[in-house]
């Protein structure tokens, strides 16, 4: 699983899930790399995003909304956009993954349609903790799931910026190899998690009113 669904859900929740099941021998592989379940022997992942072709089982767990947002010293210097073609003057933060280093466009529902907008980079990074980081030093504009950066929102470490335009969703999925009978401690993790994520859902949604 990644850096930001470990810190932010899975481990604060994980005393629950070991006093439930005390003979489940739990190793979490946290990074924000993709892995080969099969060639490595994992029972599942949590994956953040839209997933590629796959022959694994998966199973949707959760849609975060994401949050456009920068560090109040990049604000101070460089101003907020107001409109999406403002992002034109500002770089942001790329979050690129994969061997060919693909680069995650900025994604804005308007008039109901994905529009998709490519930043110029401030600076490109592969992981979850050292993107936030970057941010909150002032780097530039970011996009990151909210799943993520509910302690930097809080702190005021961070500040979203266009808020009038709707956010898009990023997809939290569990996946697993497809088998004719899914093992009992796998499926009681899954089961698990689908529950932590949707009590997560809805302490959000409370907050939020």
């Amino acid at each position: 699983m990644s850096n930001s669904i470990a810190k932010s859900v899975i481990i604060p929740n994980i005393d629950r899930f070991l006093a439930l099941y005390p003979k489940v021998e739990l190793a979490l592989g946290i990074s924000d790399q993709q892995v080969d379940l099969v060639a490595e022997s994992v029972d599942c992942v949590l994956r953040v995003g839209e997933l590629a072709s796959t022959s694994l089982v998966s199973r949707l767990v959760h849609n975060t909304p994401t949050v456009t947002c920068a560090s109040p010293a990049y604000l101070e210097k460089h101003g907020a956009p107001q409109t999406l073609s403002d992002l034109e003057k500002h770089a942001g933060i790329v979050y690129f993954h994969g061997r060919n280093r693909k680069v995650k466009e900025w994604q804005f529902i308007v008039k109901g349609k994905i529009q998709s907008i490519r930043m110029k980079p401030a600076l490109m990074t592969n992981d979850h903790e050292a993107y936030v980081d970057c941010a909150v030093k002032g780097l530039g504009l970011a996009q990151v799931g909210s799943l993520g950066i509910q302690e930097e929102l809080a702190a005021g470490r961070l500040v979203p910026v266009l808020t009038h335009v709707d956010a898009s969703t990023m997809p939290v999925s569990v996946l697993y190899p497809a088998r004719n009978q899914l093992p009992p401690k796998v499926r009681a993790f899954i089961d698990w998690t689908m529950e932590i994520f949707a009590e997560y859902a809805q302490d959000q949604t409370t907050t939020s009113r």
